[in-house]
């Protein structure tokens, strides 16, 4: 899991631009994978209870070098608990 920091970008406040170079580290196939995340988008619908995302960047391979990933997707608001 991620926590990028997030600049609001749109008038009405439902769109807000990932800031550039943020570290991350996520896991794949149950191995920590660190990366840089280098630009992305996060679009909220739905009256704020529903988002869209769309991240990109570059991660070290576990093997050795680096590749570009991106990574889109949908996300929901839970309850507090």
């Amino acid at each position: 899991m991620c926590h990028l920091l997030l600049d609001v970008s749109a008038s009405n406040g439902n769109l807000a631009t990932v800031r550039p170079n943020q570290m991350c580290v996520v896991t794949a196939n149950g191995t920590p994978v660190p990366g840089t995340v280098n630009s992305g988008t996060l679009t909220l619908a739905g009256a704020g209870s529903n988002a869209s995302f769309e991240v990109a960047g570059n991660a070290a391979s576990p093997l050795g070098g680096t590749c570009a990933f991106t990574a889109t997707g949908m996300s929901a608001k839970t309850p507090a608990p």
